[in-house]
Formats: C-alpha cells, sequence, structure tokens
C-alpha cells in the first residue's frame, strides 16, 4: 500500500468538481495546495494560462461515460524551477486529489513542466506516444519517474518496501569521490544527505570508524543513508561486504522522511550501477545503533548448522524501549512488511 501526504481536497473543490461533471460551459478547474488542503485557486471556461508555480489542472474531455458524466483528464503542472519541497508535495498528493473526486473519472493523466506540454498540441503528442512503442525521451524518463514516487513513495519507519526506481538526485563530486574511496578501501564509512538547495545527493562525512562508533559521526534526527564496509573478523578468507543503511528517525519531519524514502532505491541502483560497488544487504533503521555486531555477523556470514540449507539465527542484543528491531532486506530482493523481517 502506497503513502500520501495526507492532503485532503477542500469542500469547495469537491462541490466545484461536482458540479463540473455535466456543465457544458466549465473547461478546467485550477487545484493548488494552500495551508495543508487542496483547494480551487481558479476555473476555466471552455476557452484561456497559468504558467508561475506547479499546480493540477482538472479538463473535461468532450466524450462522456456511461453514466452520463463527462470524461475528465488530469494535468499535472509542474515547472522545472519549482521548489524540490514543492514537486514532492505534489507528487505525494496526486493519488488522493483522483481518488476523492472519483478515479473513474479520469481517463488520463498528463504529465509536464512547460505550459506548451499542457497545450492540446501537447496531449495529442501524448496520445500519440502511448498508442505507439518507441523508447522514452529523457523528459519522458523523468515524468515516469515522479510518477513511480507518487504510487511507491513509503513515509514512516513502519513502511519498508524497496522499489527499483524514484526520484532521482544527481551525486555531487564529494559525494562520488567519497564512495570511490569507499571502493577501494580508503575509507569503510560514507554518509549521504540529501541538498534541497542545490538540488542533489551531497557527502554529509566519510573517512573511518568502527560500527558502535558509527553513531557519533550521524546527526540522529534527520534522514541520512550510510554505505559501510564490513570486515569479516572471523575468516580471513571472506572478503568485506558493504552495506546500506536507510536511518529514518521517527521524529524527522514528514516531508524529509517521504523525500529520503522515495529516493532511496535510486541512490543504491547509482552505486550499483555507475560505480559497480556491490551492497550485499540493505537496512532500514530508525537509528544507527540498532545495527550491531551480532546482527551483521548473523546477517552477513550466518554459520551452517544442523540440517543442510538451515541458518541457525543468532539472537541480538536487546533493543531500546520504543525502538523495533533493525530492517533488513538482501540486496536487489524488496523488504517485506514487519519489524525484524528478513527476505
Amino acid at each position: 500500500m502506497s503513502h500520501q501526504s495526507g492532503i485532503r481536497p477542500s469542500e469547495e473543490l469537491l462541490t466545484t468538481f461536482n458540479n463540473a461533471l455535466q456543465a457544458t460551459d466549465q473547461r478546467a478547474i485550477k487545484v493548488v495546495i494552500s495551508e495543508e488542503v487542496m483547494t480551487v485557486s481558479d476555473t476555466l471556461p471552455v476557452k484561456g494560462s497559468w504558467e508561475e508555480e506547479p499546480c493540477f489542472v482538472l479538463c473535461r474531455m468532450d466524450s462522456t461515460l456511461p453514466s452520463g458524466d463527462f470524461e475528465w483528464i488530469l494535468l499535472q503542472y509542474v515547472p522545472d524551477y519549482a521548489k524540490v519541497r514543492d514537486k514532492m508535495l505534489y507528487a505525494s498528493t496526486k493519488a488522493t486529489l483522483t481518488k476523492e473526486l472519483g478515479d473513474s473519472k479520469f481517463v488520463d493523466t498528463l504529465y509536464g513542466t512547460t505550459p506548451g506540454e499542457m497545450s492540446l498540441d501537447g496531449y495529442r503528442k501524448h496520445i500519440a506516444h502511448k498508442e505507439a512503442d518507441v523508447p522514452l525521451t529523457e523528459r519522458e524518463i523523468e515524468a515516469q519517474a515522479v510518477r513511480l514516487a507518487e504510487s511507491s513513495a513509503d513515509i514512516g519507519i513502519s513502511s519498508r518496501r524497496s522499489h527499483a526506481q524514484g526520484v532521482t538526485f544527481p551525486f555531487s563530486d564529494t559525494a562520488k569521490g567519497a564512495l570511490r574511496q569507499l571502493k577501494d578501501g580508503k575509507a569503510n564509512v560514507v554518509v549521504l544527505s540529501v541538498d534541497l538547495t542545490q538540488e542533489c545527493m551531497e557527502l554529509d562525512t566519510a573517512g573511518d570508524t568502527t560500527l558502535s562508533e558509527l553513531p557519533s559521526v550521524i546527526e540522529p534526527s534527520v534522514p541520512r543513508f550510510v554505505f559501510f564496509t564490513v570486515q569479516n573478523a572471523e575468516s580471513d578468507g571472506v572478503p568485506s561486504s558493504t552495506i546500506f543503511i536507510y536511518v529514518c528517525p521517527p521524529e524527522s519531519k514528514v516531508k524529509e522522511r517521504m523525500l529520503y524514502s522515495s529516493s532511496r532505491a535510486s541512490v543504491v541502483a547509482y552505486v550499483e550501477g555507475e560505480l559497480q560497488l556491490n551492497v550485499v544487504k540493505k537496512f532500514e533503521v530508525d537509528s544507527v545503533d540498532e545495527v550491531d555486531e551480532a546482527t551483521l555477523t548473523e546477517e552477513l556470514y550466518p554459520k551452517q548448522q544442523g540440517t543442510p540449507g538451515m541458518t541457525k539465527r543468532a539472537f541480538a542484543r536487546p533493543t531500546r524501549p520504543g525502538r523495533g528491531p533493525a530492517r533488513v532486506s538482501r540486496a536487489g530482493t524488496p523488504s517485506s512488511t514487519g519489524s525484524g523481517d528478513t527476505s
């Protein structure tokens, strides 16, 4: 189940839309998010232009449904220069909008970043592309990623699904350099953060530390992505292993959790694909100190005992009150719901 922002349509929006279902003189309804609610910003008769801010536009078609209501399409307009926070806010609210107005009323969705893409000609190109089996353009790939983020964004620690795609941020040169040092064995920890000002994945800290000291190099109240190299102390024949830890404190802001959750899969995909750094295990925790030595040893280097093919699980140290055990999933395998599950 995907998680949405919780922002709901106002009574005015619900009434305006219901009145427009069979109206012949209304072409579009402009919807904006204001003060944590979706409201009607403007309406457009069957002729009209907004360019400065992200918005949803509910556009009536001339065709009708079997019920007699007109068919509608949803235009999601998000300019390139819009703030990242606004982009995420609209992406995580779209599904709620169509659900509460009635999913069956909407026959299509058009995502665009320029006014031209929102025009009749832009819609015709959209239809032509849907009916043709052609490669996606860079713009269309971006739009597809945003739509995927809408349906797959996980907000909060209790949601632990893993997705192959999501919102993608470019990596800064310093972040890339630190990850290369991690790969070359010149550092054993790299902590990344999302820089909203530069709209990129930035290096928070990097260097050498022990697992027990790792919490001291991470801010405790904000989400972070951590890549950590674990040495196998029990066997010289087993190489070191790199793990990924998504740290998401419950006290962090909802928007931060949403942003990090919807971009974490693309971060791992970039590190594994572009930098060829193999991530053998992925954890999701409230605090990085939930990942202890016993847990890592058992997850990374399980000992085979008893019946062949069966792995004996060790008991990790008790967690502090109010904190659940670390969630873990093998690289490339979606994690399942349920505290402490492994997949």
